[in-house]
């Protein structure tokens, strides 16, 4: 007899990286569900290996951070794709709570990459004043069974254009980097987009990309001059209706931000 084994859906591995790997510290899940090749891209810089490179890496984080907990506000489910957005929270040794937009992407029953940025400037202002930020910590209900929804084409080319524009450094619709948390963000003129990875699922679109451009003044500067070239990382989900984003939710990493301007100013 033959028995078949059917490729577990996108969300059963997320849940379990998530749940028992982070969560439940069972860092031998990870060699069942993440592919030898296993990529993480976050902060300006790629992860690559599984074995070599990433478990360590998650190994390290955990001794730091045993405390960590996850929970899911909304999650857009494609084609082997998901992406969530999430408060981070720890208790001890440090008590922090920051957003996150984690985006993975599967194949052939396993994860091979996940793209996500998270709002470390606030997670690390929290540490230093040990005063726990102000989130919103609703969770959605039953995460895992989010429905997968096709993609969508207009979807993706209002997506694509809306990116291009700089719509999360504009558009007065987009609640970034976790609201009340962390209003501030550093203004930057940007001239280049680097995208990612976008997916579609209806009229829900999710993405990780990177604004390249010039300083203009504001918060995370660390004294760096106006004009000094710098680069954004942010991940975001949004929503798209009657031909133009009406919500979206993005987490851009200032921290990073400043390290490229303080690299850009001394160079």
């Amino acid at each position: 007899m033959t028995v078949t084994t059917q490729p577990r859906p996108v969300t059963s591995l997320v849940q379990r990286y998530l749940v028992d790997g982070i969560m439940g510290k069972d860092l031998a899940v990870f060699g069942q569900i993440l592919h030898p090749d296993y990529a993480f891209t976050s902060a300006g810089g790629t992860i690559s290996g599984r074995d070599g490179a990433y478990v360590p890496m998650v190994r390290d984080y955990l001794a730091k951070e045993p405390t960590i907990d996850v929970v899911i506000h909304d999650v857009v489910v494609g084609d082997g794709a998901v992406a969530l957005w999430v408060t981070k929270r720890t208790t001890a040794p440090r008590t922090a709570a920051w957003p996150a937009i984690l985006i993975y992407l599967a194949h052939e029953g396993r994860l091979v990459h996940c793209w996500s940025e998270q709002d470390w400037a606030s997670h690390r202002r929290q540490v230093r004043e040990g005063v726990l930020a102000p989130v919103v910590l609703d969770a959605r209900t039953d995460p895992w069974l989010t429905t997968p929804v096709a993609a969508d084409a207009s979807t993706e080319l209002v997506a694509f254009e809306w990116l291009r524009a700089g719509g999360w450094q504009a558009d007065d619709l987009v609640l970034d980097d976790g609201g009340a948390i962390s209003p501030e963000r550093p203004e930057l003129a940007f001239d280049r987009l680097t995208l990612s990875c976008c997916f579609t699922a209806g009229d829900r679109f999710a993405f990780h990309a990177t604004q390249h451009g010039r300083y203009l003044g504001g918060p995370r500067g660390r004294g760096a001059p106006p004009g000094s070239y710098a680069s954004l990382p942010a991940a975001g989900i949004g929503t798209v209706r009657d031909g133009r984003v009406v919500q979206a939710r993005v987490v851009t990493d200032r921290t990073a931000f400043a390290r490229s301007l303080v690299s850009s100013a001394s160079s």
